[in-house]
């Protein structure tokens, strides 16, 4: 599939068997999906006789050390991805990093922005960024809807509980091998899986302007970490981590969504962030969808369309610490107990039923519905909206009811993981290149690696001193 570092379409996360597709960018739902669906089929021809794993979560666990971190070559650059990766590795445990999930870029055109707002043109890119910061304040209040749809993680291997260092909840057992909640949404979200750690929690990333955001990660990102500093140097060519601050560069910053920016060569993200705003969002909790051959519906699309702009919309005061507080409480009540019948949230200085709250924000969505539907013959986001909303009264239909009933029908987690694979690998490999051609793989796969070759044939200074470097 060429190579890791410079494949367009198709890399690795943190392990060799951990891969990530990357779809361009695109303005039309049909044509992501078929771009994601391309993907897959080009990977499963160049997997004889293997399946993609269908799940967030992993299947049997054994001995972490078996978990292989990702190689890129033998390029700085690639040093510094693979080295950061040893470093989670020592930090968190190999576990965490093989747990997957969807990540769903998205933005808005600016004329949306100039259309609703009157804009300066002369400050337009830093009053986008305040309009961006805005949906993210409102994604962070009301972002428990998509465990409450999207989670779809509510049991996993006991394995995975054995080798964790999280024990702190009260699972069921089902035929001894499977461990889960019998309300939860999205076990990947929970304290098991992606969360700030106890070092990260330190600094409290502050959402209320780019600046203050910038601000804080940085702070994170220069301030030595009394555990990691622990952990052993290694030598200056193959160090076991890149250093021992909190965050060793942005991307340790676990969240469930990020401002984000597209970056020149050698700039890093938050320099991009800084010098021309924010450019777009990343959302960063959906789990995969295992009843989906390519991990994520249209359905799912056309939802989280509606459901962003409407956070663009609606009112977006600055975020206290008090409110931050009900923010994380909401999340972890709907990831853990979502589906538990008249489950209560914290609105304001009272608590509100999720149903009942989640009911009157569905009456905001179909205004935004209809909007988008005024482009269309028929009503296909209203429709849409009316497929997720019969999810409300029966959570059953949810994604995480689904897999919960669909589990209980067979022996345990690995059987049901196999057969939604086999079933997957079938529809992909009947499916046919409707975007993305094979053609077009098999030049960006060449064109790969010639480019990985690039890099490594240029001289290159010690890895410690381009590490030295990088952080100066």
């Amino acid at each position: 599939m060429g190579s890791a570092l410079t494949n367009r379409f198709i890399t690795t996360d943190y392990s060799e068997s951990l891969l990530e597709f990357i779809t361009p960018v695109s303005k039309k739902t049909n044509e992501t999906i078929h771009q994601l669906t391309d993907i897959h089929k080009f990977t499963y021809l160049n997997l004889p006789g293997e399946y993609l794993w269908p799940m967030s979560m992993p299947c049997y666990v054994g001995n972490e050390d078996d978990i292989k971190i990702a190689s890129y070559g033998t390029s700085n650059i690639a040093k510094m991805k693979s080295t950061y990766r040893l470093g989670l590795k020592h930090r968190y445990g190999s576990l965490m990093q093989i747990i997957a999930g969807v990540h769903y870029n998205f933005s808005f055109p600016d004329e949306f922005w100039k259309c609703i707002y009157n804009i300066d043109s002369k400050n337009f890119a830093h009053q986008k960024s305040d309009f961006y910061f805005a949906l993210i304040r409102n994604y962070l209040r009301y972002g428990w809807i998509i465990p409450y749809f999207f989670g779809a993680s509510p049991a996993i291997c006991k394995s995975f509980i054995d080798n964790s260092s999280c024990r702190k909840y009260d699972f069921n057992t089902y035929n001894h091998s499977n461990c889960y909640l019998p309300w939860a949404t999205s076990l990947r979200l929970s304290d098991l899986g992606y969360t700030d750690s106890n070092e990260q929690g330190l600094i409290k990333t502050s959402y209320n302007s780019l600046q203050e955001y910038i601000t804080s990660i940085t702070k994170a990102m220069n301030t030595k970490s009394s555990i990691y500093s622990n952990i052993s140097y290694g030598d200056e060519e193959q160090p076991n981590q890149l250093n021992d601050n909190i965050l060793q560069i942005e991307n340790e910053h676990y969240a469930p969504i990020r401002p984000k920016r597209v970056t020149n060569p050698n700039e890093k993200p938050l320099e991009a962030l800084n010098h021309r705003g924010v450019e777009y969002i990343e959302i960063r909790s959906l789990d995969v969808n295992p009843f989906s051959p390519i991990g994520i519906s249209k359905e799912q699309v056309l939802f989280l369309d509606v459901f962003l702009t409407w956070l663009a919309l609606e009112d977006s005061h600055e975020i206290s610490s008090e409110e931050e507080a009900k923010i994380k409480t909401n999340w972890s009540r709907v990831i853990l107990e979502g589906r538990k019948n008249n489950l209560q949230l914290l609105h304001g200085s009272k608590e509100k039923k999720l149903k009942e709250w989640l009911s009157q924000i569905f009456e905001q969505l179909y205004k935004v519905a209809k909007l988008f539907d005024l482009n269309n013959s028929i009503n296909l986001y209203q429709e849409n909206l009316n497929f997720f909303k019969k999810q409300i009264e029966d959570t059953s239909l949810t994604l995480s009811g689904k897999f919960l009933d669909r589990l209980f029908e067979v022996s345990n987690i690995k059987e049901l993981g196999l057969s939604l694979a086999r079933d997957h690998k079938a529809d992909l490999e009947k499916a046919k290149f409707n975007n993305l051609d094979e053609k077009t793989f098999q030049l960006e796969v060449s064109e790969s690696l010639t480019r990985q070759r690039k890099l490594e044939s240029l001289s290159q200074e010690k890895f410690s001193t381009f590490l030295k470097n990088y952080f100066n």
